[in-house]
C-alpha cells in the first residue's frame, strides 16, 4: 500500500470515527460504514445541520478509502489526496462539535 493510499484510508477513519461518535452521542443506530453515512446524510446533512459539501466529504472519502485499499487497477494521486486533508480536518471539528454539545460537554 502506497502512502497515498494509507493518507486516503486515514482521512477516511478520522472522518468515520467522528461520524460514529456523532451518531451515538445522538443514538441514531447504524451497523456499517454505509450505514453510518446513509444514517448522517439522513438526520444532518438533509436537515441542513451540517452543508451538503460536508456529506459529499464523507462519501468522496470513502470512496478513495475503497478504492486505495481494495483497487488494483487504480493509483491515488497527491492531486487526489491533499486537497483532502484540510476539508477533513474542518470537517471533523464540526462534527466532533455537534458531538459534544450533544453530551453536554
Amino acid at each position: 500500500m502506497s502512502y497515498l493510499e494509507v493518507t486516503a484510508n486515514r482521512l477516511y477513519y478520522a472522518a468515520h470515527y467522528a461520524v460514529s461518535a456523532l451518531l451515538i452521542a445522538y443514538k441514531i443506530p447504524f451497523h456499517s460504514h454505509d450505514g453510518s453515512i446513509t444514517q448522517f446524510s439522513q438526520h444532518f446533512v438533509k436537515t441542513d445541520i451540517v452543508a451538503r459539501d460536508m456529506g459529499r466529504l464523507l462519501n468522496q472519502l470513502f470512496t478513495l478509502r475503497r478504492t486505495g485499499d481494495y483497487s488494483d487497477k487504480f493509483n491515488l494521486t497527491e492531486e487526489q489526496i491533499t486537497p483532502m486533508i484540510e476539508p477533513t480536518e474542518e470537517f471533523i471539528v464540526k462534527v466532533t462539535s455537534l458531538a459534544k454539545e450533544e453530551l453536554g460537554l
